[in-house]
């Protein structure tokens, strides 16, 4: 299994709003095979607390120690 990094970024609303934007007048104008960076956007750090948990984390540790070929 390949391990990928992640970004992890927190943007106000207005700046989330002006990320759309720009992501939808991208895929209007077919720039979507573009290979992009697996992103994590939220408004604010309680929302990424939200998503990276203390056991979602130490999930994330554990697959890139043991390197399963899968996870199900």
């Amino acid at each position: 299994m390949k391990l990928k990094d992640i970004e992890i970024k927190v943007m106000s609303d207005e700046a989330y709003g002006d990320h759309l934007d720009q992501l939808f007048e991208d895929i209007k104008a077919g720039n979507t095979t573009e290979k992009r960076k697996t992103r994590i956007i939220a408004r604010t750090p309680e929302d990424v607390a939200k998503i990276l948990t203390n056991e979602r984390i130490r999930l994330l540790q554990m697959i890139r120690e043991k390197k399963p070929e899968s996870i199900s």
